[in-house]
């Protein structure tokens, strides 16, 4: 929580927060971030305030949502939040269903976040675990050659 506030004393044009939903009772998060928001709104009141709502999945790799949160509570958290938030930048991941996100347009939400799949998952082929180190050994080796070109740019201006 801190680095938000290091982001506001900084100047910071736009402050983001939001907790994981599904950790806990999503009543008693709703509340300590909303405070968290409304304390940041005061303090930085030259920054604008996000609130996101990114929620817990049922994962493939034997994980276990311990507090699940339903849709409808989900939106009942929203319209809280904009009630609570008239000024608050409303984020929603784009993670959520289609049917979800289309009706919870109309409740001020003012921004979808990008598209995004992350699913936690054991590596089952190595085949492919190959493939990636291989491409990023290549992306490496590129950002090495891109840094020697900015060297030598530089050494090259040197003489003016």
């Amino acid at each position: 929580m801190r680095a938000v506030e290091k982001g506001g004393e900084a100047g910071f044009r736009s402050l983001g927060v939001g907790a994981l939903l599904g950790l806990a009772d999503w009543r008693l998060e709703a509340c300590t971030v909303a405070a968290h928001a409304a304390y940041l709104s005061r303090r930085f009141w030259k920054s604008r305030i996000a609130v996101s709502f990114p929620r817990v999945n049922e994962a493939e790799a034997d994980f276990d949502v311990d507090y699940p949160m339903s849709d409808a509570e989900l939106v009942q958290m929203i319209v809280g939040m904009r009630l609570l938030l008239p000024d608050a930048e409303l984020v929603v991941s784009t993670r959520e269903p289609a049917r979800l996100r289309d009706h919870i347009v109309g409740l001020g939400v003012t921004r979808m976040s990008a598209g995004s799949k992350i699913q936690p998952r054991r590596l089952r082929d190595a085949r492919k675990f190959g493939q990636a180190i291989r491409y990023f050994g290549r992306a490496i080796r590129r950002a090495g050659r891109a840094n020697d070109y900015r060297s030598r740019f530089r050494a090259g201006l040197e003489g003016f």
